[in-house]
């Protein structure tokens, strides 16, 4: 499945990298819908390459397909995010704690600088790879991961007005 998103910032494209790579923002991920905890795993920086990873803990109800795939486990994933030194390209990787070989989710993200800020936009993909099924559980979790990372943009445009 196809993923986009498109957020724009009251801010210059670097400002935006560096607060979404900025630990100190993390904590406010807590105010995202039926999120239980945020923890950095991992903050990075090898040459010009700056990595943040994130784990969230979800708390909200799981139904339908995603019950079946997770059981009674609470879902939690990592989030890392990486960019090359002040460069405006970088990607994003979703990877769940639990069946994480059957879940693949990235994205490429551009930030460009537009006359009010800089422009956000997010390409990527989801793929389920479970038989009969990983099409549907696919179309299930695509709008909530778009969602969830508008969320967190809204969090960002909050975070940059400080």
């Amino acid at each position: 499945m196809r993923l986009h998103a498109e957020h724009h910032f009251d801010a210059t494209p670097s400002a935006v990298v560096d607060a979404m790579l900025d630990p100190e923002f993390v904590p406010e991920l807590r105010a995202l819908p039926a999120v239980g905890s945020v923890q950095v795993v991992e903050q990075e920086t090898d040459g010009p390459v700056r990595r943040l990873s994130v784990r969230l803990e979800y708390v909200g109800a799981v139904e339908g397909i995603a019950a079946k795939v997770l059981g009674p486990t609470a879902p939690s994933w990592v989030q890392t995010y990486e960019f090359d030194g002040d460069a405006s390209h970088g990607s994003l990787i979703i990877t769940p704690d639990v069946h994480a070989s059957l879940f693949d989710c990235s994205a490429e993200i551009d930030i460009t600088a537009t006359p009010q800020g800089a422009r956000r936009v997010v390409n990527g993909t989801l793929k389920v790879r479970l038989p009969l099924v990983g099409g549907k559980a696919e179309l299930a979790l695509g709008p909530p991961i778009l969602e969830r990372i508008g969320q967190e943009a809204e969090l960002l445009r909050i975070w940059l007005r400080r």
